[in-house]
Parts: structure tokens; sequence; C-alpha cells
């Protein structure tokens, strides 16, 4: 019995949708597309007779189990079978020979087995979320779950469309081989995104095609016969292997491309014609090289045009001249070096992207010329350092500015730089400035005339500097609780936001804690000048943390007291090491000081050869001073008696008496 079947026209197209009976469909002179269902919820039968008429017309398959076709199907143009595995497809001989484009849709390959897909002359294939069922279990093969397009011998050229098809390694991408002998040419067009074995398996071809929107990623290396790759009308991101050492002419898209050549890039012989010819288009484009490779250009590589980043895929350990490639101004650094130092010349702006540790060996980079204002860029990753565990530190020679970033999209792993690191320049100031979300350590000795954390954001972000500069600096922190420290020279430092840590190690530093409760240290005696521009007091305020193993025995039983000069200070008072005075005191000199705090020579205290800190007020010059008195005497002549720190925000005598003790703290 024949069904009669669902016939819609519209616009001279017609929408055919197949019975549970036997269906006969004769389609009109318009774009027909008729659409069945084998296995549950079966419409399409081998009983079925299928004429598409005129036009271009389409049948659409709809498969969840072994996919059979009817033989009676004719002028059928376009044969799209969505399966949850799919079988081996011929549309250039038999039954479906009048079928031009084929599409397998969703599903997975054959584990263990090849999917043939047969094409005849001017016959094209699109394989639309096709995913590789054997994914993971080895290497990619067509034998293996593979797609294997079969052409005779005499066709030239293959034509196939990926749509969304693989996944992100190269055992779980799709495996795609060309197998016709004669092919030479492959005019792939892309959609979505896509992760892909392409496999040169019939050995002849030699031009590869891509164009379209989408993203591509090769995760197999393209054989050396495949001497041409065209992708200038590409738009989408496209990662190509091309490791094989033969000369290449690559033109990429509009796209952020990546051409890895591994160790085949040709590039260090005389004459252009004999080197690899890359041109990145358009987009932001990467070439990606060996150590070996990028370490031995020493000619300009002229044949490299719109490459933006050099990316080298192994530790570097010698000298590698990034001013020889023409163009480019980012280097990445993908693996760690294992054993020699490394020396890195760029050129002025040139961006440095750090991926992994650097190793435990010198680090120098190098901008070459006597320019005065030029600048380099070091980012970051996670948990990268320069762990120097030899001794060994980081030099960046002929540099103005450095820019150091951290991760800047969230919280990383503390970046360390744990020995010396030196800024040189032809101008009299080198600038570092350190941005992003990630802590940051100097665990040595920085020379450069200004630190700038003001760009690290976040509680996480903190930068610390534990051996301090070399010589006078102007330190800038963030807005985490950073750890500062100068030089023995005159310092401008700078907390920023934060509870932070700053280190009076020597000079007359002026010191800014800025927000949060700071902690002003004063490491020795021989600290002096200092000056001091926001002291907050009170409880919750800045703490003055006083080394005692800098100024002498600070510590004791009774370690802190607050004391009116008028009360006297007696015998009972020998033990205050920290002793903050609430009345006024006069003085322009160490001498008028010690006399003024020990009641002008009347004071009957003697402080046993201990050392003491006056805090006082000084009505002479207006202001919160700190004062430190070796010897702890009487004789009021300013031996032994030097001024450690003036609190230039404190200008009045309401403003000491509002110390508290948690503004203070004595360490051993």
């Amino acid at each position: 019995m024949i069904i009669t079947y669902i016939f819609i026209e519209f616009f001279n197209v017609s929408l055919s949708t197949l019975t549970t009976g036997v269906d006969t469909i004769n389609g009109g002179a318009g774009n027909d597309t008729i659409t069945g269902f084998i296995g549950t919820g079966a419409t399409l039968s081998l009983a079925d007779i299928i004429n598409g008429g005129g036009g271009v017309n389409t049948l659409r398959v709809f498969s969840d189990t072994t996919t059979t076709l009817p033989t009676t199907i004719t002028n059928i143009q376009n044969l799209l079978i969505n399966d949850t595995a799919h079988e081996s497809r011929n549309i250039a001989t038999g039954d479906l020979e009048g079928v031009s484009s084929l599409t397998l849709q969703s599903g997975v390959t054959i584990d263990n087995a090849t999917v043939t897909v047969t094409l005849g002359s001017g016959d094209s294939v699109t394989f639309d979320g096709v995913q590789d069922v054997a994914a993971g279990d080895g290497a990619a093969t067509v034998a293996d779950g593979g797609i294997s397009i079969a052409q005779a011998a005499t066709l030239t050229s293959t034509t196939l469309t990926v749509n969304n098809v693989g996944a992100a390694t190269a055992n779980t991408a799709t495996t795609i081989g060309l197998a016709g002998t004669g092919v030479t040419t492959a005019n792939l067009t892309v959609t979505g995104t896509n992760h892909v074995n392409f496999l040169n398996a019939g050995g002849a071809l030699s031009t590869l095609n891509i164009n379209g929107s989408g993203a591509l990623t090769l995760y197999t290396d393209l054989d050396t016969t495949v001497t041409t790759i065209n992708a200038s009308t590409a738009t989408g991101a496209l990662t190509l292997m091309l490791a094989g050492t033969v000369v290449r002419t690559v033109t990429g898209g509009t796209g952020n491309d990546n051409f890895n050549l591994g160790a085949g890039y040709i590039g260090g012989a005389a004459s252009t014609s004999s080197r690899d010819i890359i041109n990145g288009g358009e987009g932001t484009d990467i070439v990606t090289v060996t150590k070996a490779i990028a370490q031995a250009i020493a000619v300009a590589q002229a044949n490299i045009t719109s490459i933006e980043t050099l990316a080298v895929s192994d530790g570097v350990d010698g000298s590698l001249n990034l001013t020889y490639w023409t163009g480019v101004t980012r280097l990445n650094l993908e693996a760690a070096r294992t054993a020699a130092a490394a020396t890195i010349t760029v050129n002025s702006g040139t961006t440095v992207q750090m991926k992994v540790d650097a190793g435990d060996q010198d680090t120098i980079f190098v901008v070459g010329g006597t320019g005065t204002t030029d600048t380099m860029t070091l980012i970051l990753d996670s948990g990268v350092d320069f762990t120097g565990t030899t001794g060994n530190g980081e030099t960046f020679t002929g540099i103005e500015t450095l820019n150091i970033q951290t991760q800047s999209t969230s919280i990383g792993t503390v970046n360390i730089f744990a020995d010396t690191t030196i800024m040189t320049a032809t101008a009299s100031t080198e600038t570092m400035n350190i941005s992003g979300r990630t802590a940051i350590t100097f665990t040595g000795t920085v020379t450069a005339d200004a630190i700038n954390g003001s760009g690290l954001v976040g509680a996480g972000a903190i930068l610390t500097l534990t051996g301090g500069t070399s010589s006078a600096a102007v330190i800038t922190g963030g807005e985490a609780a950073d750890v500062l420290a100068g030089s023995t020279s005159a310092d401008i430092i700078s907390g920023g936001g934060g509870a932070d840590l700053i280190t009076s190690t020597g000079g007359t530093d002026t010191v800014t804690g800025g927000a949060g409760a700071d902690i002003f240290y004063f490491a020795a005696a021989a600290h002096v000048g200092n000056v001091i521009t926001d002291m907050t007091a009170g409880t919750g305020g800045d703490v003055i943390r006083i080394d005692d193993s800098g100024f002498g025995d600070l510590t004791g039983a009774d370690t802190l007291a607050f004391k009116a000069i008028s009360a006297g200070i007696t015998a009972a008072a020998t033990t205050d090491n920290v002793l903050v005075v609430q009345t006024a005191v006069a003085g322009t000199s160490a001498a008028a000081v010690e006399d003024a705090v020990n009641l002008a020579g009347g004071g009957t205290a003697n402080f046993s050869g201990t050392d003491v800190m006056y805090v006082i007020y000084n009505s002479s010059t207006g202001k919160m001073e700190m004062w430190n008195d070796l010897d702890g005497d009487t004789d009021d002549n300013g031996v032994g008696v030097t001024l450690t720190a003036t609190f230039d925000n404190v200008t009045t005598l309401v403003g000491v008496q509002a110390l508290v003790a948690a503004n203070f703290n004595v360490v051993a």
C-alpha cells in the first residue's frame, strides 16, 4: 500500500517528511528538502521511492542505528546523514552517484576502523560536529577511528568543510586523511571551532587552501610535500603544525594565527628565496620554533612579514637575538631552561612573556644602542620564578623602563626573583613598573631608580622587596599589604593601600604609609633623619617598630612609658627604654633635646648606659620627633643623641598624646 507523504510547497521550495509507510516522492521544479528517519521512529525504508525532480534537492536522514539507504533515490544533489555512529559512504558511483554534496552530521567515527567517504569529480563533503570515537586511546590514525576521503587517481583536488569537529588534543581531534593519490590541492572551508589531525595519506598534496570564518587547529604536522598554505581569505584563528624541513610559502588570514614550524623553520639561508616565506596577514600572528632554530638565526628575516610574535617551544640557554626577526614585537618563552644562562637581545618596546620558570641561571635582556627612552615589558604567568639557586640574577641592560606584568585575570601563584635584579641604561633613571593581580617577591637586591607597584591590584597582589635596593630609589606599593625596603641611602617610599611593612634600612628616607594600618620599621641606630609623612595614632592606627638588635637594649620589664617631664624622670624610670613624652619639648639640637627631656640638666634619671628612644612633640619644629639616645645619661651634651625620624603630619602635642601602646612594637 502506498501512503501519502506530507508535502508543503512554499515559494517554489517544497519540504517533505516521509511517513512510517511506503512513500513515493516526486519532487517538483523547485529546491526540495526531504526528511526521513532510520531506527527509532523510522520513516525511511528500503521500499521508499524518492525522486527529487528539478532544482537542487536535499535528502536529510536521521539515524540511531545502521544506516542503509534505499536504492531508489534519484535527483538528490545534497545528502545529509545525522547519525550516532557514521559508516562509509560513496557518492562517486552506484546508487548515490547523483549526489554531489555529502554532509556527515553529529555522532562519532568507528573505533579500530575507518569511515571511508568516496568522492567523484566535483563532489564535496562536510563534516559537521563529527567526533573521534577513539579519543584518547593512542596516536591519531585513519585506521583507528579516522575518516578517509577516497578519490580516483585522476582527480587532483578535494573540497571539504569542517564545522565544530574534534576536541582540543591530538588524541581527541577528528582525524581526516586525503587518500587520493592524484590530489595535489585541498580546498578546506572552516566554520565553528575545529580540532583536526589532517593527513596526506595519498602522498601527493602540495597546496592547502583554507577559507571560512571558523577556528582551526591542526595537531599533526603537514607532510613536507605540502609547500603552499594559503589562508588569505580565512577570517578565523588558525593553528597549523608545519614542522617538516621544507621551504614553504604560508599566508595567513585576518584571524590570530599560529604557524608552528618547530625545528623545520628555514631562515638561515643567505638567499630569501631559499627560506620559508611566512606572511601572517592581518590579526596578531605567531611563528613557533625550537630554541635551536631561534638561537641560530643571525641574519634579518625579511622572509617574515606581518608576524607579531615569536614563540620558542623549549628553554632558551644561549644567545637569542630577536632583532633579526623583522616586525616581531613579542617573544613568548614556552619552556624552562635547564642549563646555561641566556642572553636575549630585543628592540625597544618588545614584550617578553615567561610561561614557565626561568631556571637558576642568569638571564640577561638587552636593548642595544644609545637610546634614552628604551622600554621592555615582561609578562609573568602564574608561579613563574627566576629561582637563582646558584646565586645568579637577572639583568636588564639598556632598558630605561621595565614593565613587569603579573597574572592579571585572577590571583595566581607568587612570582619570585630569587637573586639580584639589575637595571642598567644609558639614561640616568631606570624605572620598574609592576602591575597585575598576583604577588611578586624580590629576595635579592634590586638596582633601579624607581620601583612603581601602583599597578598591582587587589589584596593578593603583594609587592615584597626583601633585599631592598642597591642605591637610593623611589618605591611605590600597590593596593595590598606590601613589604618594602629601600637602600642605605635616601629613599622615597610610599606604601599605597593596605597595611604595609616599610623598613628604613639607612639614609634619610621619606616614607608615606598610605591607607591601612602601616608598620614603620626602624632597623638600626645609624638610620637617622627619616621623615614619616602620615603617622596615624591611636588604636587601629600605624605602628612604629624598633629593632632592639639595631638600637641596643630596648627590651626589658618596662619598655614603654608615657610620661610628662613636669612629673620628673626619676630613678624608677631607668628601664623605660621607649619614652613617649607627654609635655612639649623645645630644642633645635641634639644637646637641647637631651637637656629638655632631662629637666634641663636637673633630671635625676640615669638610664644606666642603656639606649633610650624619646618620642616628643618638639615645639621648636612644630612636629612629632623620635630621638635615639645611645648612652641614656643626663650629661645633656647631645653626644650619642640622633634624630631617628620626624613625623611631618603630627604637628601638635595633642597628636603625640594620642599615641597608645599599640602604636609601638619593639622586636628582638
